[in-house]
């Protein structure tokens, strides 16, 4: 075996290979670099351009939504001519249906 195995094999004295380091290595010490400090002024250009850009898509949803409802509330009512009997039809379902459950009772 060459020195390097045996000292591996054979725990320090000292305790040190219980900790993981090996007796010959160095200390680990860490260096921290100090990173530039970021331009807010552009950050918050980026950040403004996102919010006018937000801004602008939820006001389009929103005229979008209002369109969606009105037609759904067009479709829903029916046009003019087929408004009284789409509700007579409806009555008499009601009433049918009232019916069907008192003769199963």
């Amino acid at each position: 075996m060459t020195e390097a195995a045996e000292a591996a094999a054979q725990p320090a004295a000292d305790g040190s290979a219980a900790r993981g380091a090996s007796s010959g290595a160095r200390p680990h010490v860490n260096h921290v670099k100090a990173l530039p400090k970021p331009d807010k002024s552009a950050f918050d250009a980026e950040v403004a351009a996102l919010q006018a850009s937000q801004e602008r898509q939820v006001a389009r949803l929103s005229v979008l939504d209002a369109r969606i409802k009105e037609r759904h509330a067009a479709r829903k009512a029916g046009s003019g001519d087929t408004s009284v009997p789409r509700q007579r039809v409806q009555e008499l379902g009601a009433a049918f249906k009232a019916r069907v459950v008192r003769a199963s009772l």
